[in-house]
């Protein structure tokens, strides 16, 4: 440097030292106390987005919105070690994109439409096929006792802990395991469930696609018994054949006394002795169990099945092709996401319920409908003291309501964050409660009056699951006037309870698929669906052969076995106690603006677990080798079903153990730090909304983080950080 510029230099002004703000001097005082902090716990502490800068986000299109809030520079950057920080020379109060987790994550345009979404999935064929079954079995009304019970301490606390996780988050079922990464297996173990689940659920949905297409004949063809496929023993009325005589053949079924020439059988007798008739035991003939037309229709035509499991007996290509018409349903409904699944639930939720009201009217109109109701609704008081009666209770409130499938995780990770989850969780139990109440009286007055014409009673007609929408109800509405429209409502009513349900399954695969590998597929989104409905069609083909309905039946009984109920009594552990109730309540808080009470403490914690207990006990105890009608399965599909049910739990001893051997340090540290929330747990971003908080998991030297909430202008985001390990 010349003597001219140092002079020039020294003449030069001296710039004044700015005074520090106390805000400033507090931020360096907790970025020196990061400093002595392992990066992993470090948390950065700083005020929300000023009005303006709301105002600013508010004109933006939410997909593209970005985080702005003040702070942190990037040194305070670089000491937190976010890898989600990015610095700009001519913004440091910028703070790079949302994790990839929550890149480009929609939310619902309308909360209509979540609740929808809810209703149509816990409401699916279980409603109008099982629970009119499990009240008729279990006493009648009397069965609506425990149901109410169990659905109060076990079904509704599941259904509100995976709402109100998937909101706070914004994640679905594999990612929200950030609450406590050492259970991340409970997630991998829910995704498989929901695969499993959605391979058979669509092959009963194309059997509906089948009927749906038959039933735009006239006459319907299962009315009849002159067909192709039927064979002596049908019958279209399903009643008795009087006054057999020489050269007659009869068609009996089970138990009854002695018969005479004058004497009369109904359907589900058999003769036990003609000894004393020597003229009718000449000549009468047995020929075996009587069917009715319906019967027939759908075991040897639609079905085609065959004597036994291992017999597979070739495809039945209508049916590849009403499952291949069922896939690409699903995959037009969730092309775009919620997008365009959002919209069709305004169909296929509420559609349903008009036509259960439709048949409700026609049903109490019928002839013996008020002796079907009877059966359905009146007490058996004595029945409630019989253990199994409750057993049946959870375990229809557990899988009506659809927990631990990841589908209310991934469906409730796309709403608000303020949204009250509390109020929609309240909305579809109820709704779905009253739902199967309402098919049950439509079950039953159907049920009544198909028994008033065959001349037999209620308990003789009534059955559960496929054999009553696929042979009951078709072979009641022959009988009805213009029968081809009732049976188009009926089917079409069907389709739609089970695309609903359909839709959250395969949502959650996608989502899953998604998060884990968010940089080669969240562009490609419609692409991943693609993949999935073909990949899930091909491995629902083997249930299109002739020999497919035993391996449907058992997977139906196997894939969301008691394999569920301990997925569910993991979530309840883990939230409860791992993470910590306090701090999940905290969450809740500054969702909703209302701390969960302490009974919600009681039920996490202690009520919900020992009650799913008792119903894993119950099971395993009441164990009894698989049936399908009078087919017994052999040990060797009895030891598949069983690792069938065990498939969604290897996952958690496997990612457990790699999980541990990734972390470093000694065991019991390793572990310590796998159940505490991992370094990006934490609310997502709350699209549409007024903040979304920048978050790392905090230390307990600094202050809670705040986010801001509508009724509370400061909510501590991890609560009491001693509960839990």
């Amino acid at each position: 440097m010349t003597e001219h510029e140092k002079k020039v230099t020294m003449d030069m002004p001296r710039a004044r030292k700015k005074k520090r703000s106390p805000r400033e001097s507090s931020r360096d005082s907790q970025i020196s106390q990061l400093e002595q902090v392992p990066s992993v716990s470090r948390r950065v502490v700083m005020p929300g987005p000023t009005a303006s800068q709301i105002s600013q986000l508010e004109q933006v299109p939410s997909v593209s919105r970005r985080v702005v809030i003040p702070g942190p520079t990037a040194s305070q950057a670089q000491i937190i070690n976010d890898p989600t920080y990015t610095h700009r020379e001519d913004d440091n109060n910028y703070i790079g994109d949302v994790s990839m987790d929550h890149l480009e994550r929609m939310v619902w345009s309308r909360k209509l439409e979540f609740i929808l979404s809810c209703l149509g999935y816990a409401v699916g064929l279980g409603n109008l096929w099982r629970f009119p079954y499990m009240c008729y079995r279990n006493g009648g009304g009397a069965f609506f006792i425990p149901y109410l019970i169990m659905l109060l301490f076990c079904g509704f606390p599941l259904f509100y802990l995976e709402i109100s996780l998937g909101q706070f988050a914004s994640l679905g079922p594999l990612s929200v395991w950030k609450v406590s990464p050492l259970f991340k297996g409970v997630g991998y173990g829910i995704v498989t469930v929901s695969l499993m689940v959605s391979i058979y659920y669509n092959m009963i949905i194309g059997w509906s696609i089948f009927y749906l297409f038959a039933s735009m004949q006239d006459p319907v063809p299962w009315s009849t018994c002159d067909n192709w496929w039927n064979t002596a023993a049908c019958t279209m009325d399903g009643r008795q054949h009087q006054n057999a005589s020489n050269n007659s053949t009869i068609i009996l079924n089970s138990v009854m006394g002695n018969i005479s020439l004058n004497d009369s059988a109904d359907v589900g007798d058999t003769i036990v002795s003609l000894d004393p008739y020597e003229n009718v035991t000449q000549n009468l003939t047995y020929v075996g169990r009587l069917k009715s037309s319906s019967e027939e229709y759908f075991y040897n035509y639609v079905l085609g099945i065959t004597d036994d499991i291992s017999d597979f007996g070739g495809m039945q290509w209508y049916n590849v092709g009403c499952l291949c018409l069922a896939w690409l349903l699903v995959f037009l409904a969730l092309r775009k996401g919620i997008k365009t699944s959002g919209k069709v639930v305004y169909f296929t939720a509420i559609f349903p319920y008009v036509v259960l009201v439709i048949l409700l009217i026609r049903g109490v109109s019928l002839d013996g409908a008020v002796e079907g109701i009877k059966f359905f609704l009146i007490p058996k008081w004595e029945r409630l003291r019989q253990a199994k009666v409750w057993n049946d209770a959870a375990i229809q409130v557990f899988y009506s309501l659809g927990s631990c499938f990841g589908t209310l995780i991934t469906l409730a990770s796309y709403n608000k964050f303020h949204n009250n989850c509390y109020k929609d969780a309240v909305i579809v139990c109820v709704g779905n409660t009253l739902t199967s109440v309402l098919g049950g009286v439509v079950i039953f007055s159907i049920l009544g009056y198909m028994a008033h014409v065959s001349g037999t009673t209620v308990d003789k007609v009534a059955q559960e699951g496929s054999g009553l929408a696929f042979v009951v109800y078709p072979e009641v509405v022959a009988k009805f006037p213009v029968s081809p429209l009732w049976a188009i409502l009926f089917f079409i009513m069907l389709l739609t309870l089970g695309l609903d349900s359909q839709f959250g399954m395969i949502e959650t695969l996608v989502t899953a698929i998604l998060e884990e590998y968010p940089k080669q597929c969240h562009k490609r989104k419609t692409w991943v669906i693609l993949g999935v409905c073909i990949v899930m069609f091909i491995l629902g083909l083997p249930l299109c052969t002739k020999g497919g309905m035993y391996w449907l039946h058992l997977m139906d009984l196997n894939a969301a076995g008691w394999s569920v109920l301990i997925l569910g009594l993991f979530e309840c552990l883990v939230i409860g106690w791992v993470y910590g109730y306090n701090r999940f309540a905290d969450n809740i808080q500054m969702m909703i603006g209302k701390k969960p009470s302490l009974y919600w403490r009681a039920l996490w914690q202690f009520v919900t677990p020992v009650i799913i207990m008792f119903i894993l006990v119950f099971s395993w105890v009441d164990y009894s080798p698989a049936y399908y009608d009078q087919y017994e399965y052999p040990f060797w599909a009895n030891l598949l079903g069983g690792a069938m049910t065990c498939l969604p739990l290897v996952p958690l001893p496997v990612w457990m153990l790699y999980a541990i051997s990734k972390t470093d340090g000694p065991i019991k540290r390793r572990i310590q730090l796998l159940t505490q929330p991992a370094a990006d747990w934490g609310p997502g971003p709350s699209i549409d909304e007024d903040i979304v908080a920048f978050l790392v998991p905090q230390h307990p030297l600094l202050p809670p983080a705040l986010h801001l909430h509508p009724d509370l202008p400061e909510t501590p985001v991890w609560g009491d950080r001693q509960q839990g390990l």
